[in-house]
């Protein structure tokens, strides 16, 4: 799992993202509630190059979901340069 956290400043306003990089892999789902509970917004990023990875989101989501409905979703695909 990877984290980074940091302030930035948008037209005089603090905004703190902190951003959690959970790799997809089902060992860090039991992360998903620490991750999740108080996100505004989550990514939700795919290899574009490998088809199970997007078919992997579709239960992410739902998961996250769970854990809370209020957040704002995106779906980004990656690796476009090979695709």
């Amino acid at each position: 799992v990877n984290t980074m956290d940091k302030v930035i400043n948008l037209h005089n306003v603090d905004i703190q993202l902190s951003i959690w990089e959970l790799g997809g892999q089902k060992e860090f789902s039991s992360l998903l509630p620490v991750v999740c509970t108080e996100a505004k917004a989550i990514l939700f990023i795919f290899d574009l190059t490998q088809k199970s990875t997007l078919l992997s989101i579709k239960k992410w989501y739902k998961d996250a979901k769970k854990e809370n409905k209020h957040f704002i979703s995106f779906l980004v695909g990656t690796k476009f340069d090979l695709f």
